[in-house]
């Protein structure tokens, strides 16, 4: 059979063809071999039996034609190279390609399952303490407590825990407390107590925190504060935070409105309460005698000269009193001394305080006739106290007679003049109205002592002098006799 030139040239593209594709078989179960290195597995081996190729008889050609035709052949043999070349390389990108896409599935399969771990959530910030200096001698101070001040104004305690992080202030109860701007110096922060259940749901200072040495110092307390408007008159506390709840200071507050209560710390007044020093042990309770709303503006605890030591009073070698009279104000000779219009406080007024005493920190004053005015009164008990160290009252053998005259500024209703134990219970030996001009005169007897609710022992260290408010008032007269 006789090819004609044409055919044999397309017979020899489809041989071409035939050889690319065995080679790509092959290079395909050698791929299928390397894939399967893994796990390898029994396989029966066929031996493939190759298919005759059939052999074309060339046709019959001039001699002339040879040399054209080995041209041809080899230029056909050359690009039918080039085109196996060619087929390979695509097969071969074909497999990469195919890699690839494997690669990328199993990529986008892992980040489908890639569940990110959950981020812990941030704390809360810190809150920002600014340590505030204290003045000297201070102890406590409401307004360099650094925590408290580190509130912003209009926080409550369902907010925060405002004592929560004071060293010097615990709740009582469970009230609320708010930090509200303080109008006393507009800078610092005042503590608002209400929803009170109890009268003792207050506001505790830490006995260990104060650090108080009472066996060599004393210290003044100073709290200041409002109440509520309208609130019912109460007395505003300072008092120990254990039973039996006594007090250690107080003022009485009506119609709401500020208030003003000072007192001391010391060993000897501590030792007077009811119930002793076992009350303060683990602290001193702010608070009122009823559940009304309140505001502290101002806590001030300052450690003063040292304490006294108890030492035996100087003797009076002679009296400038006369027959049964122990005392007289008018011839007191140190109030003599004084002279008229000295003012102050009880060093400048009472010197060596012989015979008379102030108790808080009011205002003395000396008028005509050596009487005493008593006015800048923070507390009703800011005022005198007579002192019996140096009168010589024997009141388990006699009985005394206490006289006091003299006039308040203003007349209110209800207003008492009274003579009173200086200590706890601070109950009243002798009252009186003052008449409607201001005068008046209030007579007490010691053999009554007794009889008053408390007992003696509140009159041991002598008899008070004050009103049931803080009206200023002025001592003209005050006479003590034998019976």
């Amino acid at each position: 059979m006789i090819l004609s030139e044409g055919s044999a040239i397309k017979m020899k593209k489809l041989l071409a063809f035939t050889l690319i594709l065995v080679l790509a078989s092959a290079l395909a179960l050698t791929a299928c071999g390397r894939n399967n290195d893994d796990e390898p597995q029994e396989q029966t081996q066929v031996q493939a039996t190759p298919t005759p190729t059939p052999t074309p008889t060339p046709p019959p050609q001039d001699p002339a034609d040879d040399e054209d035709d080995d041209i041809e052949e080899d230029t056909n043999g050359d690009e039918d190279v080039n085109e196996e070349d060619d087929v390979v390389e695509d097969d071969d990108n074909i497999e990469e390609d195919e890699n690839d896409t494997e690669e990328d599935v199993i990529e986008e399969d892992e980040e489908e399952e890639y569940v990110p771990a959950d981020e812990p959530e941030e704390a809360p910030p810190e809150r920002v303490v600014v340590n505030i200096p204290r003045p000297a001698n201070t102890v406590y101070s409401l307004a360099t407590d650094s925590y408290i001040q580190s509130f912003d104004v209009g926080t409550t305690s369902v907010d925060a825990d405002i004592l929560g992080g004071s060293r010097y202030l615990t709740q009582a109860g469970n009230p609320t407390f708010s930090i509200v701007a303080n109008p006393l110096s507009g800078v610092a922060n005042a503590l608002h107590v209400s929803g009170r259940g109890g009268n003792w749901y207050a506001v505790d200072l830490v006995t260990a925190s104060l650090g108080l040495n009472t066996g060599a110092n004393d210290y003044a307390v100073t709290i200041r504060g409002s109440l509520e408007a309208g609130a019912p008159t109460t007395m505003v506390i300072f008092g120990g935070s254990e039973s039996p709840w006594n007090w250690l200071g107080n003022v009485e507050v009506t119609g709401g409105g500020n208030f003003t209560l000072t007192t001391t710390i010391s060993a000897a007044a501590i030792a007077a309460t009811d119930g002793g020093a076992a009350q303060f042990a683990n602290g001193f309770r702010i608070q009122t005698n009823n559940n009304v709303a309140f505001t502290i503006t101002e806590i001030d605890i300052v450690r003063g000269a040292a304490a006294p030591v108890a030492t035996p009073p100087p003797a009076v070698t002679a009296s400038p009193f006369t027959g049964n009279t122990v005392y007289s104000l008018v011839l007191d000779p140190d109030i003599i001394s004084a002279g008229v219009g000295t003012s102050g406080d009880g060093t400048a007024v009472l010197g060596a305080r012989t015979f008379l005493s102030e108790a808080g920190n009011p205002t003395l004053t000396i008028v005509a006739g050596h009487g005493i005015q008593v006015s800048n009164r923070d507390a009703d008990w800011h005022t005198i106290d007579i002192i019996r160290e140096n009168m010589s009252m024997n009141t388990a053998a006699n009985t005394y007679t206490i006289r006091v005259r003299g006039s308040v500024a203003t007349v209110t209703e209800g207003l008492q003049v009274i003579i009173g134990g200086p200590d706890n219970p601070w109950n009243w030996l002798g009252n009186v109205e003052p008449n409607a001009n201001g005068s008046f005169e209030v007579i007490a007897n010691t053999a009554d002592m007794a009889a008053t609710d408390g007992g003696a022992a509140q009159f041991n260290r002598g008899f008070r002098i004050q009103t049931n408010n803080t009206v200023a008032f002025t001592i003209y007269e005050i006479v003590i006799t034998r019976n």
